[in-house]
């Protein structure tokens, strides 16, 4: 198979690729070699590939007004470039509105295949899929105290089998503070509770960091410089710490009044990347960590890049902090009332057209979807759902 690949023009095959409807085939096309995973994941791939199969890449934000009493999910489109003749604005980025969504669920959270686990009313669960409008009604939790985290994650696509992780909050025994877990299996459609998490007394999950699913675990950050982990299938946790250097050098990575210091994980070609931006009034610098491929080596961290910033983005952009990475080369940046594509390569900024208002983190929800019906019922479920 190597040998055969390898005789194909890179063109010619990146593209066929931008021609595949599935996003279930494409993600086993980044299987078959390197160099199909690197053309896959090239920052000019997705635009192309989603004009070309009408799917959907972007992102969700729970956009709040000023006095944060009412708002509404937007979807945001940065795959739709717009022509602009504005010279200081860059490239500017289509927005799509779905407006009708947050009448009646809140996200709780997303997956890469287009599934979301939400919340109704504060108290019903729901697995939806916004790109076919379709809503399944999920049986509540068995454990009713407060959320700390929750994830969602697709196992298998044919037939669709999900799973929902939920950490609530427990108590503090001593020096550990414990977390309750429990699953939520499409398979067999129930809840099952599994393991406590411990973390230290003074040590809990940022609520304001957003879920990552890479391979097939999840990962939280927290507010100790950890990382907490779900691995699938083993049904386990595991906590290990950021890359030594980051823990070790409190001046550098660390925020102070001078010195302002973002972290965010997230998913970098399949496995658990962290990024960094650093900023002061005179400059900047941004660093991209990333695991080896081995995923269960989570402890192992290499350093992939690190640029300066020369033009600083701290004095170009209002309150940034980092909501995302896009692709390999851009970054997306919460601004004050503004998103906001950075390049650290070519040191540019282009803003994504319309104002928005997130409160934090965890009220952006990256998305990748398909527009094909799937059963979102499973084994256990009755498809039922509402009108949007």
């Amino acid at each position: 198979m190597s040998t055969s690949v390898e005789l194909l023009p890179s063109d010619l095959i990146f593209e066929i690729l931008t021609r595949i409807t599935s996003l279930k085939a494409l993600d086993t096309c980044k299987s078959i070699c390197k160099s199909w995973n690197k053309l896959i994941h090239e920052p000019r791939f997705m635009p192309l590939y989603c004009q070309r199969t009408r799917n959907l890449s972007g992102y969700f934000i729970l956009d709040k007004d000023r006095t944060h009493r009412s708002g509404m999910t937007r979807f945001v489109s940065i795959d739709q470039l717009i022509e602009e003749e504005e010279k200081d604005c860059g490239s500017v980025y289509d927005v799509v509105y779905m407006e009708e969504l947050l009448d009646y669920l809140t996200i709780l959270a997303s997956c890469n295949q287009g599934i979301f686990c939400c919340l109704r009313r504060r108290k019903y669960y729901y697995a939806c899929k916004p790109a076919s409008r379709q809503c399944q009604l999920l049986l509540n939790p068995e454990i009713l105290y407060q959320t700390a985290a929750i994830a969602i994650m697709v196992l298998s696509s044919s037939p669709l089998r999900y799973k929902i992780v939920r950490l609530s909050v427990g108590c503090v025994e001593g020096d550990v503070r414990k977390y309750n877990s429990e699953i939520f299996d499409s398979k067999i459609w129930t809840w099952k509770e599994t393991q406590y998490v411990t973390l230290q007394r003074d040590e809990f999950i940022l609520r304001s960091s957003t879920t990552v699913s890479a391979g097939n675990s999840i990962y939280w950050l927290t507010s100790h410089d950890n990382v907490l982990a779900f691995h699938e299938p083993e049904g386990t946790f595991q906590k290990f710490p950021l890359p030594e250097e980051v823990v070790r050098d409190k001046n550098k990575y660390h925020y102070c009044k001078n010195w302002k210091v973002y972290k965010k994980l997230l998913d970098y070609q399949g496995r658990l990347g962290l990024i960094i931006i650093c900023n002061t009034q005179e400059q900047g610098e941004t660093e991209l960590w990333i695991t080896y491929e081995n995923p269960r080596n989570c402890t192992n961290w290499r350093e992939k890049i690190v640029m300066q910033d020369e033009e600083n983005i701290g004095t170009s952009v209002t309150h940034p902090s980092l909501a995302g990475l896009y692709n390999d080369a851009v970054a997306f940046l919460k601004a004050f009332y503004r998103f906001v594509l950075y390049t650290p390569e070519h040191y540019s900024l282009s803003r994504v057209k319309g104002y928005y208002n997130p409160r934090h983190e965890r009220e952006i929800f990256r998305f990748r979807s398909d527009l094909e019906p799937v059963n979102l019922g499973g084994d256990g479920g009755t498809e039922i759902g509402f009108r949007w």
